[in-house]
C-alpha cells in the first residue's frame, strides 16, 4: 500500500485543496449564523449592548431614529466579532410596532422617516485630554414597502462599539426603554446605565445637553432645562426602568455649573422585569 510522505502531498496539490475546502465550509458556516442572526425578530427581552463610550457619546436625533437604532443594535450578536453583522439588517414593521405599540397604518413610515434622518447623523466619542472622534451612523438604508421592512447599514468603524465586546460595555434590556415617550430619557437611561457600579456620576451642564438634547443650543436657564427636560426625564425612568436617578445640582461661585446623579436599584421594577 503506498504511503504518501508531506512532500508528496504539496506536490499534489491536496493541502491547498483541504484548505480550500475549509475556507469555502467556515465562509457558509458564517453566511448561515449572520443570517440566522439578522432574520430572528425582536423580543422585549431582548438585550442592547454598547461599549461606555458609545453610551456616552454625544448625537442629536429624535425619539422614533433612537427606536430604529436600538432595533437594530438588538438584533445584533455582541459575543459575535463579525462585523458584516452591521451590514444590511432588516427590521420590519411588525417588529416595530410590536415593540414600540405604535398602529400598523403608522408603523412603517415612522420607520422610513427615521431610518432617512439616521443617513444624516453624526456622533462624537470623546477621547482622554481633547480629542474626540466623529462618526457617521448610518453608511446605507433601503425601503421595502411593500414587504414592510427597512433594511439599514450600520458604520462599519462602529463595529468595536458595538460587537465583540468583552469589557467596559453598557447592558440593558429593551423593554426597559420601549415604553419611553421621550428622546432625552433614552439618552440618560443608557448613560446612567454606564455609570451605575459608580453610584454617582456628575457631568457639566454644557456636557449633559450635548448628549441627552436634542438641540444643546435650548434651556440656558437651569430651571427651564430641570423643568423641560432632567424631570420629565427622570420621571420616566424612575417609573419604566430597572433603576431609580435622583440629581442634585453642583454650584460653582452661586451659579449651578454641574449636575450630580444619584443611581440605585429599582428593586420593585426589577422584580417586574
Amino acid at each position: 500500500m503506498a504511503t504518501h510522505t508531506t512532500k508528496d502531498l504539496l506536490k499534489s496539490g491536496a493541502f491547498d485543496f483541504i484548505k480550500q475546502r475549509a475556507e469555502e465550509a467556515e465562509k457558509q458556516r458564517k453566511v448561515v449564523v449572520l443570517e440566522r442572526v439578522k432574520s430572528r425578530p425582536v423580543q422585549e427581552t431582548d438585550s442592547i449592548v454598547e461599549s461606555n463610550a458609545l453610551a456616552r457619546a454625544e448625537y442629536r436625533m429624535t425619539l422614533n431614529e433612537k427606536r430604529l437604532l436600538n432595533l437594530a443594535i438588538a438584533k445584533l450578536d455582541s459575543q459575535l466579532a463579525d462585523e458584516e453583522q452591521l451590514q444590511d439588517v432588516p427590521i420590519t414593521a411588525e417588529e416595530y410596532m410590536r415593540i414600540y405599540q405604535v398602529s400598523g397604518k403608522n408603523a412603517y413610515a415612522e420607520m422610513a422617516q427615521a431610518a432617512k434622518r439616521l443617513m444624516n447623523r453624526q456622533l462624537t466619542i470623546r477621547h482622554e485630554g481633547k480629542s474626540y472622534t466623529i462618526y457617521n451612523l448610518l453608511v446605507e438604508s433601503n425601503y421595502r414597502e411593500r414587504e414592510g421592512v427597512v433594511v439599514i447599514t450600520l458604520n462599519p468603524r462602529l463595529a468595536s462599539q458595538l460587537i465583540g465586546l468583552r469589557n467596559r460595555f453598557t447592558q440593558f434590556m429593551l423593554e426597559s426603554v420601549r415604553h419611553f415617550k421621550l428622546f432625552s430619557s433614552a439618552r440618560l437611561y443608557e448613560m446612567m446605565k454606564s455609570v451605575e457600579s459608580q453610584s454617582t456620576f456628575e457631568l457639566s451642564l454644557e456636557d449633559f445637553k450635548a448628549r441627552v438634547l436634542a438641540d444643546p443650543k435650548k434651556y440656558k436657564k437651569f430651571y427651564d432645562l430641570k423643568r423641560w427636560v432632567l424631570e420629565p426625564a427622570l420621571a420616566e425612568i424612575n417609573t419604566l426602568t430597572d433603576i431609580q436617578v435622583s440629581y442634585e445640582p453642583v454650584r460653582e461661585s452661586r451659579k449651578i455649573k454641574r449636575v450630580r446623579f444619584t443611581i440605585t436599584k429599582n428593586k420593585q421594577r426589577n422584580l417586574e422585569l
